[in-house]
């Protein structure tokens, strides 16, 4: 976003009602003089009505929406009220966004939803580096708070205020819970209906002010009185109330008092819809003094883990039966006790579970034919042969250590569409050996023996440890073809800890020209050369017909987000001419009718980028 676009404090002509009167309505131009005076872009930009209908067209991939203000005054009129409707405020950019919104007065009244993120404390706890702009987290965070009184106070009384999804660093939450309690901010506050809280250790040191303020108490009594406020509100202005908490511990533990926890069920009893609790929550044995104070009865996602023992995971299911997504993690080494579950949950339509051995697993399955999606993955995962028998025929989504699995599948008839073959060094020659490629490898497996089944496949993910890129890149062209994959649109590939570059990418794009149906490449690997640093990459590449993003998940580096971007000239017959263009990761986000932000990583998708739970991702 340029900054010249942002300095300016005088109001642009976007919001003037003049802008926004029919063309009928606009004095008339003399048409000889105005064909002069004109080019055809700027008769066309001269018809508010005309140009109107291009800002919902790229709103998918919003970043344009700037671009194009930017360098347009008479498109900047309808642009920026397109993109202020799903605002996305990283905490880096806060300086950013207040400046923008300051120099075009009205256009706060525009949004809708509004998403809040502190990724530089996101950066410093779970991609363990400092972000570089720590040294400003104080000043941003005033920033923000001016921006959300300008969002709070700008728009008539009367107009909704956008739905808030916040994700905070636990310590902050005295910072966010102190702004809420201006009385100009409480119709935002009741449309609060996501919360994720982040516990992190600062890197800069604290003044004695914020260490007073940012003690425990303060801290835990700011953001129990935020939930409490927040669903008073909801209800007494007819809100939904906060349908997602998470709660996620970095490499820094903190104390949770236990009040905290007990205050939040009531509170949350019957609006909650998701409850995540991060991994390292389970690693330390908190969450095994939280279970048994929660009780959500609507409660539809939850992400547990199970080091509290199998009563506690056991009881706490038994009170949430409503559930339609279960992800259950072990991480000790130990090994685990089975856990049972007799429930039935009617809903269930996505069953995870890492390092978990749960008992009589196939009479579970047998309760549960709605299921769609199931994954065990870890040292439990070798005793999943016998379940393909019992899996539901209208599953959709298979993750498995093994390809005896989906060979069973297969020749039961059945067709998955999306694949997710994981750690594929572990069955020796049964699967990708380390002197085989994964050309070899697919013409060996049922992939090739089961065309018709094949047919089915929009998403293949094939996870390899500790592997060179040679694998990769032989026949490609021939391996992920159309002819043997008709109808894949996303493949994901990872390989360990060899390095990924420009050449490699560029090597691999240009192979899967055959796959014409594949608009997502999803790669993960460490990165060198070029792509960690260009905004700008493979120019003048031919890429898959149909490609739409690619996106390298770099381990330690920062994820790498590209869309392609055609190119003039002819293209050949096998694909199309173009770049990579980086793009934030906000482009994949799927916002619900609700309000709540889902990443791509969200359960429902099953890290998948599109939906292949539907028939037509």
């Amino acid at each position: 976003m340029p900054a010249s676009s942002q300095k300016s404090k005088r109001p642009q002509p976007a919001l003037t009602k003049k802008a926004h009167q029919p063309a009928a309505k606009r004095a008339k131009h003399d048409s000889s003089s105005s064909s002069k005076s004109f080019s055809a872009a700027g008769r066309f930009f001269n018809i508010p009505e005309l140009v109107r209908i291009i800002p919902p067209l790229l709103a998918r991939d919003r970043i344009d929406l700037l671009q194009f203000g930017s360098a347009c005054k008479a498109f900047r009129l309808h642009a920026l009220p397109v993109w202020a409707i799903q605002l996305d405020i990283p905490l880096s950019v806060a300086d950013r966004r207040l400046s923008l919104f300051q120099a075009n007065p009205g256009l706060a009244e525009q949004v809708r939803y509004l998403r809040f993120s502190d990724d530089i404390v996101d950066s410093s706890t779970f991609r363990q580096e400092r972000h570089p702009r720590d040294k400003d987290h104080s000043r941003l965070w005033t920033n923000f708070a001016q921006l959300l009184s300008l969002i709070a106070t700008e728009p008539p009384i009367e107009a909704q205020p956008p739905f808030l999804d916040l994700e905070i660093a636990y310590n902050d939450a005295y910072r966010i819970s102190k702004a809420m309690k201006d009385p100009a901010h409480t119709k935002l506050l009741r449309r609060l209906v996501a919360l994720k809280v982040i516990c992190y250790k600062p890197h800069t040191p604290l003044k004695e002010s914020e260490i007073r303020e940012r003690s425990s108490f303060h801290t835990w009594d700011g953001l129990s009185d935020l939930i409490a406020r927040a669903q008073k509100a909801a209800t007494v202005n007819g809100g939904t109330g906060l349908r997602t908490f998470g709660f996620q511990e970095g490499s820094w533990h903190i104390y949770t008092p236990p009040w905290f926890w007990a205050a939040l069920s009531p509170v949350l009893s019957h609006s909650l819809h998701e409850l995540c609790f991060g991994p390292d929550m389970y690693r330390r044995g908190n969450i095994a003094a939280i279970l048994p104070q929660l009780s959500f009865p609507g409660l539809k996602r939850c992400e547990l883990g199970a080091d509290v023992g199998p009563s506690a995971i056991q009881n706490f299911l038994g009170r949430h039966l409503a559930l339609e997504h279960i992800t259950i993690t072990q991480l000790t080494e130990r090994e685990s006790q089975a856990i049972i579950i007799p429930q039935t949950f009617p809903s269930l339509s996505a069953l995870n579970l890492n390092s978990i051995r749960l008992g009589n697993i196939a009479d579970f399955l047998a309760r549960h034919p709605q299921l769609e999606r199931f994954k065990m993955s870890g040292p439990h995962s070798s005793r999943q042969e016998f379940l393909a028998p019992h899996l539901a025929l209208g599953l959709k989504s298979y993750s498995s250590e093994s390809p005896l699995d989906f060979e069973t599948i297969a020749r039961q008839g059945h067709s998955v569409s999306h694949i997710e073959l994981c750690n594929a060094d572990s069955n020796g020659t049964s699967t990708i050996t380390r002197t085989s490629t994964v050309a070899q490898f697919i013409k060996r497996s049922w992939l090739s023996r089961y065309p018709k089944v094949v047919e089915g496949v929009t998403c293949l993910e094939l996870l390899f440890q500790d592997r060179s890129l040679d694998p990769f890149m032989t026949n490609l062209d021939t391996t992920f073809s159309s002819s043997v994959f008709p109808n894949l649109s996303e493949l994901y590939l990872s390989w360990g800890s060899a390095k990924l570059d420009d050449a490699h990418l560029s090597y691999m794009l240009s192979g899967l020209c055959t796959a014409t149906s594949l608009r997502i490449l999803r790669l993960e690997g460490p990165v060198t050369g070029n792509l960690p640093k260009n905004y700008d990459v493979l120019a003048g590449q031919t890429f898959p017909i149909a490609l739409e993003y690619v996106t390298v998940y770099g381990w330690d580096e920062q994820d790498l987000h590209f869309r392609f971007v055609g190119e003039g000239g002819a293209s050949k017959s096998l694909g199309k001419r173009g770049r990579l263009q980086r793009i934030p990761s906000v482009v994949h986000v799927i916002i619900s009718d609700e309000g709540v932000w889902d990443e791509p990583s969200a359960a429902w998708r099953a890290g998948t980028i599109l939906n292949h739970m539907q028939k037509s991702p």
